[in-house]
């Protein structure tokens, strides 16, 4: 039995959507932890300083979404290409 197009595109775009934002957050916190830590904004006299310095990181966080068509594509072929059920 042929999977559709439509529905084994759709589940490949929520796999990498779950993935992206996954790594998107984790990348999002690590920097701006590490950041804040090495500049010692939680210690100094304006800890209000982190807040700005946490936009900044989600521009670098947001980075991975640059490879989302790509990583669409490459899920759609491996799943075309795996025999057996829809997962």
């Amino acid at each position: 039995m042929q999977r559709r197009p439509d529905t084994v595109e759709q589940r490949a775009r929520e796999r990498v959507q779950l993935w992206l934002m996954i790594v998107s957050t984790v990348l999002w916190f690590v920097l701006t932890y590490t950041v804040a830590t090495v500049l010692d904004i939680a210690h100094s006299d304006r800890p209000a300083r982190v807040i700005p310095l946490g936009f900044a990181m989600l521009v670098l966080a947001a980075l991975p979404w640059l490879a989302y068509r790509r990583l669409v594509a490459a899920e759609v072929r491996r799943r075309l290409r795996r025999p057996g059920p829809p997962r």
